[in-house]
């Protein structure tokens, strides 16, 4: 907890409901208590580890990250070998991950509130945190002065169900904007990248970017109608061509497809 600067804080502290789910609240102390000062003057701050998360009993897994994403497959195969790291996970665990849900995760929130003498609260959630800040209201909805909800993820919603197709569509309205600007598309924008795109094969293909005085190595790994994956950015360097580079390579193959960009030895 971050205690209000002020030597008579007002009574309703901010509670913050952190993302991933996975993510421990206590990990945004640094992030979020700079852009909350002015609110940190009168109000304490207040983060919680939901249970399986930073200090409340977590429950982390080693995954060979590299071996299911960079590794061509089928996608039974991918699904198999995914589904073998997560049940010898869940048999390595010190806890019975029946009792780590929303709704209790919830419950428990509020009991940290009573027991640190709240009578109400307000709730910031970002990503998961949304989910959990709607949860915590159904379940406790007389002890919420106010929620932020930013990015909303609600409970019907199957994640990461349409990722794909969601993440297509931002990046297909932010390239129709950059093209519509005649800064941002003179200086952005690709001649010819919608022929491009039209082309790519499914072997590793060779994209010379002459603005950008390199080669970029085009790799598609797996096809199918897999909307449970969207982009994977592998692409060297920071700039924001790119950037652009690879979304506007990928703004509507990534719809069904999982893509790998990467610089070329």
């Amino acid at each position: 907890m971050l205690p209000a600067l002020s030597g008579d804080p007002l009574p309703d502290p901010v509670f913050f409901l952190a993302g991933g789910p996975g993510q421990a609240a206590t990990e945004l102390t640094g992030a979020l208590g700079g852009p909350f000062r002015r609110v940190n003057r009168d109000r304490d701050l207040v983060f919680v580890d939901q249970r399986g998360t930073g200090q409340s009993n977590p429950l982390t897994c080693e995954l060979d990250d590299d071996a299911l994403l960079l590794d061509p497959m089928s996608e039974e195969l991918l699904r198999d070998r995914a589904m073998a790291q997560v049940e010898q996970c869940l048999e390595q665990l010190d806890a019975d991950p029946r009792h780590y849900t929303t709704p209790i995760a919830m419950d428990d929130l509020d009991e940290v509130r009573a027991a640190l003498g709240y009578d109400e609260i307000n709730l910031w959630g970002g990503s998961y945190g949304t989910r959990a800040g709607l949860v915590y209201l159904r379940r406790h909805p007389d002890r919420v002065r106010t929620a932020i909800l930013d990015g909303l993820a609600p409970v019907e919603m199957k994640l990461p169900l349409h990722t794909g197709r969601d993440e297509a569509r931002a990046l297909d309205l932010l390239l129709d904007d950059c093209a519509a600007d005649p800064g941002c598309g003179a200086a952005y924008m690709i001649p010819g990248m919608a022929a491009t795109v039209a082309s790519l094969p499914s072997k590793p293909w060779m994209a010379a970017v002459p603005s950008l005085g390199q080669q970029m190595l085009l790799t598609q790994v797996l096809g199918g109608e897999d909307p449970g994956f969207g982009l994977f950015l592998l692409a060297g360097g920071s700039s924001l061509a790119l950037g652009l580079l690879c979304v506007a390579a990928t703004a509507r193959l990534f719809r069904h497809e999982r893509i790998v960009f990467g610089r070329a030895n």
